[in-house]
């Protein structure tokens, strides 16, 4: 009986993908207690060549297409094809351990109270050396989790308390019952805003239901070369600092929310991270002057978002409503 679904979405990543999939073959539990479904997102590479490749080995892996660009789009599309009553997503570039599936099993099963979500440990896999000028503090931006070895359920609001994408299984009927991954905090091609996870998790608390962390159940993220440059870094960073005020849409301290002073704010506290940056880099402490510039790149994706929120025919109407919805 298929207890669990393990879905990895994937978009033109096949050179990645079939070590995603020998990590969850190598599962400690039997296969008959779980299936790995490829949920493809228009992909033009081998990608449904090397899952048929599989498919022909292992009755236990299924192929789903997803037509429509988004990475969110595809985990909840792979969500109302899954069999399993949990659903396990992992990354195409992720590598699980052999007892992941055991672990999580074992929290949705064992633990009281029954949490409707559970997460784990994600630890790097730098392909290749990792580079001297590159901040542990965006180690984050890379998938990176670790909230020590003690579990524990999430408290709304508490800092340190959030789950990664990477490494995260959910009821099933829970995800559907939200109504899936909102799509206006979440990749699309080479977008960099994310957080769609956190926004889901954050439905889930709000609505009372447990959340929890286990440090048992790891994945290990591969860094890939091109993601270990300036320039990607610089891009990840301002998409984080994007997705923060998307994220902030649903608190309900936003009614009192004055987005001109907002954006006022976050303009002067960019500017002081550049200030910082520079004097930094006068004295010849390059790190600190790049650590602050990435600081301000990521106030400055903030700010930029905030600005959007007045204009953007996408995400201006997120705004209204939410603001409309808190003052009324």
């Amino acid at each position: 009986m298929v207890k669990l679904s393990v879905l990895i979405c994937s978009y033109n990543r096949s050179d990645y993908l079939a070590g995603a999939i020998e990590s969850c073959i190598e599962q400690s539990i039997s296969s008959d207690q779980f299936e790995i479904i490829i949920a493809d997102n228009n992909s033009t590479d081998n990608t449904r060549d090397l899952t048929d490749s599989y498919m022909q080995r292992y009755s236990n892996i299924r192929y789903i297409h997803e037509p429509i660009q988004g990475l969110n789009i595809t985990r909840t599309s792979a969500a109302k094809a899954a069999c399993g009553k949990y659903i396990a997503y992992l990354d195409d570039d992720a590598r699980a351990d052999k007892d992941w599936l055991s672990h999580l099993l074992n929290a949705f099963e064992n633990l009281s109270p029954n949490p409707v979500c559970v997460g784990g440990k994600i630890l790097l896999d730098w392909e290749g050396p990792r580079p001297d000028w590159y901040p542990k503090e965006f180690d984050q931006l890379h998938a990176y989790l670790d909230h020590g070895d003690k579990g524990f359920y999430l408290v709304p609001g508490s800092p340190g308390h959030y789950l990664i994408g990477t490494n995260m299984a959910f009821s099933r009927q829970t995800v559907l019952k939200m109504g899936g991954f909102r799509t206006h905090c979440g990749r699309l091609k080479r977008r960099s805003i994310s957080g769609a996870e956190t926004e889901m998790i954050n439905r889930i608390t709000k609505a009372g239901r447990p959340v929890y962390y286990c440090p048992e159940a790891v994945v290990r993220h591969i860094v890939v070369p091109e993601r270990r440059t300036r320039k990607f870094l610089i891009q990840r960073v301002k998409g984080d600092g994007a997705t923060q005020p998307l994220l902030d849409l649903d608190r309900r301290d936003f009614r009192n929310v004055n987005i001109f002073r907002r954006i006022l704010y976050d303009a002067k506290l960019t500017l002081k991270f550049v200030i910082k940056s520079v004097g930094y880099y006068v004295v010849n402490d390059k790190k600190q002057a790049f650590l602050h510039f990435l600081y301000a790149v990521q106030k400055w994706g903030r700010t930029e978002m905030e600005i959007k929120f007045l204009y953007d025919k996408e995400f201006s109407p997120l705004w209204r409503q939410r603001h409309q919805r808190f003052s009324g």
